[in-house]
């Protein structure tokens, strides 16, 4: 079959896959008892899918253009006037979609363009890994393209539906490394560009190189016309100046450039030392008040673990992670002993990308987050690998000798596989559940009152919420979003402040003082004049809300203690004088 009819039929295949999670009819339990439901998922995927379907309808607008750097929806964070738009280029290929809705209010169908745009998006990066299955010499690439669902897991296949451009960065990584196996500058050129302006870890793309180039160093020259080591050292660094080039001309191209360059440092240094060391002392608290502009004063304050996003937190434990992800594990056991019982010498480019996904797999131990990158490439290494143990002579005998058994060995497995990819989709449609909806219910309270809340300050007390706030009322500010060391990197009074609210620690917020601090410093120096707050991880600080609304201190709005998991407040913060 030809190559272009292969990725087209991988590619509706992949969308309807994509289409039957979001869409799933199934079981869904609420506080009236299980009831079925012909379209059990509405909505988005927990995360921050409405932000950025949100952020598509402001730049459709016109909005996002006119307030550049100054971003005013989150009053709290260093996006307030330091704002670059670390996912430029995904709200771009989002604005498309939004024409499925009628107009920046019509929520329906703006939920229904993100599912789209992802279903979308989940087709091209399933033609993607089979393209870079392809360009590393794989065949039958549509069998690997669906092991990576037994790669990844359920983890993966939920994230692929998240609206979210992390897939972007995988996409990329993926077609890079291929590139690089072959050469082709021009496109790794390119492909730097428009990585740079999609995310922010398109530095991934020259450590992947520098990653290959070690690698070739210690293997030796290979099969592409390098006479020498010092010959294809040559010839690597030369590629790791153009994917530098590359680097730096996205740079440039992106509407706010030097933004760009602060917010790569805080998402790629400040936040990984928070999910890890949880300081911000030594080398990068050093650059970190020189890229942020620090004082004397400032100081980036450290944000505890339990208040990162769970993406960014080691898995559970070992077990769950052998039973969830069998392939992604059996590939660096499995292939180096199947290599050895053949007698077949992988090849340099085998070895290689083996080596690589083990980096990720080791990633992904420290930060279940990397599932999202060990799940591919794990599939695209069982693809090289198995490509070259079907091709060589002892295989090539075995096969000849054991035709029909091989035949039938093969579809049977191909049998399995595909069982397993529709046992892997029904859970995902299953786990698949849109996060928080009490929040659109604040929505339409905010929205039913318009001319009370349009152009006030809430303070959402928790940052993951904003996501949904932004989508449901854009027309107020907030105080910080999509994360906490957003908030923390502005380094003053104001980021202390926060992390220690979101902590619950609320005496370190007000130094000791009483509610009336906090009241004043919400007032005066955030200039808010409503909060939102709720339970989660964040429990210590709803405790302490609903204590002063039992005082009667606040006189809340919203008060939702009687919807179990909920549980959220929603107060006008009193006056101060």
């Amino acid at each position: 079959m030809r190559l272009g009819i292969q990725l087209l039929l991988i590619f509706l295949v992949a969308v309807a896959t994509s289409a039957f999670v979001q869409l799933a009819p199934g079981m869904l339990e609420d506080e009236h008892g299980s009831e079925f439901l012909l379209r059990r998922n509405y909505g988005l995927l927990a995360g921050d899918g409405y932000y950025h379907v949100r952020m598509a309808c402001l730049y459709r607008s016109g909005e996002m253009f006119a307030a550049g750097k100054d971003y005013h929806w989150t009053r709290g964070s260093i996006w307030e006037h330091h704002f670059s738009d670390k996912d430029f280029l995904y709200h771009i290929y989002l604005v498309p979609f939004t024409f499925l809705a009628a107009g920046p209010e019509d929520f329906d169908g703006l939920i229904t363009a993100g599912q789209v745009s992802i279903s979308v998006l989940y087709g091209l990066t399933a033609v993607t890994i089979a393209l870079a299955l392809y360009l590393l010499g794989a065949r039958r690439i549509w069998f690997f393209v669906l092991l990576t669902a037994l790669c990844g897991g359920v983890p993966f296949l939920i994230r692929l539906n998240e609206a979210r451009s992390w897939i972007f960065s995988l996409n990329f990584s993926l077609l890079g490394w291929a590139f690089m196996s072959r050469r082709k500058h021009l496109w790794l050129f390119l492909l730097a560009v428009v990585y740079t302006l999609a995310y922010t870890a398109s530095h991934l793309l020259l450590a992947l190189c520098v990653f290959r180039t070690l690698g070739q160093l210690v293997l030796g020259p290979g099969r592409d016309g390098m006479a020498s080591r010092k010959a294809e050292l040559f010839a690597n660094l030369k590629m790791m100046g153009i994917i530098a080039a590359g680097l730096i001309v996205g740079m440039l191209l992106h509407p706010q450039p030097f933004e760009l360059m602060r917010m790569w440092w805080i998402q790629n240094a400040m936040v990984l030392q928070s999910s890890t060391a949880g300081t911000h002392e030594g080398i990068v608290g050093s650059i970190t008040r020189i890229v942020l502009g620090y004082g004397a004063e400032n100081h980036a304050i450290t944000v505890p673990q339990t208040l990162m996003g769970a993406e960014l937190k080691p898995p559970p434990n070992a077990r769950e992670l052998l039973s969830s992800f069998p392939m992604l594990f059996a590939a660096p056991v499995v292939l180096p002993l199947a290599a050895a019982w053949f007698r077949w010498r992988p090849s340099r480019e085998a070895v290689l990308i083996l080596a690589a996904t083990c980096v990720f797999i080791a990633a992904m131990l420290r930060s279940i987050r990397f599932v999202e990158y060990a799940g591919p490439w794990a599939a695209v290494t069982w693809g090289v690998w198995v490509t070259g143990l079907l091709a060589s002579r002892k295989v090539l005998r075995w096969r000849e000798a054991r035709a029909m058994a091989c035949k039938i060995g093969a579809a049977a497995l191909a049998a399995i596989v595909v069982v397993f990819f529709a046992l892997g989709l029904k859970d995902t449609a299953q786990l698949f559940v849109p996060n928080l909806p009490w929040l659109e219910d604040v929505g339409n309270e905010l929205r039913a009152n318009d001319d009370k809340y349009r152009g006030k300050v809430i303070f959402n007390h928790a940052w993951d919420h904003f996501s949904n706030l932004m989508f449901w009322y854009p027309h107020a500010d907030y105080v910080v979003g999509l994360d906490p060391v957003f908030a923390a990197a502005r380094g003053d009074h104001r980021g202390q402040f926060y992390i220690h609210l979101l902590a619950g620690e609320v005496e370190k917020a007000v130094d000791g003082k009483d509610e009336k601090e906090m009241w004043r410093i919400l007032r005066k120096e955030f200039g808010a004049e409503y909060m939102l707050v709720s339970p989660g991880p964040y429990l210590g600080a709803i405790v302490y809300f609903r204590g002063l609304a039992d005082d009667g201190k606040i006189k809340p709005i919203i008060d939702a203690r009687g919807q179990g998991q909920a549980g959220h407040l929603f107060f006008k913060i009193p006056d101060v004088e």
